[in-house]
């Protein structure tokens, strides 16, 4: 710990993730990134009616950008 850590109170957070944060936020992005590809066989699938492919779409996209907020952090 260096001294400027030290004079920080306990709350602060860290200014760069930890490596156990990297690891868990790879591990997140992977899980979202496995659930976009998931939706997306699904709708290639061609086994859905055109109101469910246009929500498996939509919930595919919203993992993608979930995958895309991880890779941000």
């Amino acid at each position: 710990m260096t001294t400027a850590q030290a004079r920080m109170p306990r709350s602060t957070p860290p200014a760069q993730p930890t490596e156990a944060d990297k690891q868990l936020l790879q591990f997140a992005q992977g899980v979202e990134l496995s659930a976009r590809d998931l939706y997306k066989k699904a709708v290639e699938s061609g086994k859905f009616a055109d109101a469910e492919l246009a929500m498996l779409q939509m919930f595919g996209e919203h993992h993608n950008s979930y995958a895309q907020a991880f890779n941000g952090l």
